[in-house]
């Protein structure tokens, strides 16, 4: 069977809108990325910088499908890991919240200085709401005495293992 076509000069101004759409649907999108480097010094949870998204839903029945990725390094084999939370106004919806996200150590501490890792958290998140829905990421360290940084390893700041992105994905779906 063939394709249909619908040429656009044919359609009415504003004549596929968000509550025209089936539930399921993709019905906004936003996307933030992060590729400059960021240290944290502390236990308590700060700001990604730059990896922030507002949207506000189309309707109460609207879910988002929030995705987040950190490129994140520390002195895995003492310092132990990485809090990793994901947030929507305040509250958290992925990630470890209290919980060390990623405990890992090598088989010696060698070459700890140099293991990066890339966290990562997906969730469908159901505000029923139609207020602004602020998305970001926070990172805590896993051990006040070692520095976490974000997109580059623990030892080196420049050179390989340094180059590393973050990103934060926002999908609005129609419910």
């Amino acid at each position: 069977m063939p394709l249909s076509k619908i040429k656009t000069n044919s359609l009415a101004t504003d004549a596929i809108t968000s509550a025209v759409m089936p539930a399921g649907s993709v019905i906004a999108a936003d996307y933030a990325r992060k590729t400059d480097h960021q240290t944290f010094t502390s236990t308590s949870f700060a700001d990604v910088t730059g990896l922030t998204v507002t949207m506000t839903p189309a309707s109460t029945s609207s879910k988002f499908l929030v995705t987040a990725s950190v490129h994140y390094s520390t002195y895995h084999w003492a310092a132990g890991g990485a809090f990793f939370g994901v947030y929507a106004n305040s509250t958290l919806i992925a990630g470890s919240g209290s919980v060390v996200w990623l405990v890992d150590y090598g088989p010696d501490s060698t070459y700890a200085g140099y293991e990066n890792r890339q966290l990562f958290a997906q969730r469908l998140y159901s505000p029923s709401s139609t207020s602004a829905q602020v998305f970001k990421v926070q990172i805590a360290n896993g051990s006040s005495g070692y520095n976490g940084y974000v997109n580059r390893s623990y030892t080196l700041s420049s050179g390989q293992g340094s180059d590393g992105e973050c990103y934060l994905s926002v999908l609005e779906i129609a419910g």
